[in-house]
């Protein structure tokens, strides 16, 4: 993702001034929403991402049953999800 690109430098920067601090691949990230409504602007960009060319990016839909048992400390609110990964490269 465009934004991400941009952001890799400055963990470089920051590397060669002196933090220590590493850097690692996160786990799949989960987008939680109220709605199916809701959640349909992200899972747009997602699918345009794709059309782009960014085929390592990745995601399914989640029902709010799903997420909750995925990431417990949801209320019941949670009624719609996306769970999001990028795949390595």
């Amino acid at each position: 993702m465009p934004l991400t690109e941009r952001a890799l430098p400055s963990f470089d920067a920051l590397t060669a001034s002196g933090v220590t601090a590493t850097t690692r691949r996160s786990g799949p990230f989960l987008a939680v929403y109220r709605t199916e409504h809701e959640r349909e602007g992200l899972l747009a960009e997602l699918l345009h991402a794709q059309e782009a060319g960014h085929r390592d990016v990745a995601f399914a839909t989640v029902m709010g049953a799903q997420a909750r048992a995925l990431e417990p400390v949801l209320i019941t609110a949670a009624g719609a999800a996306a769970l999001i990964w990028v795949s390595a490269t």
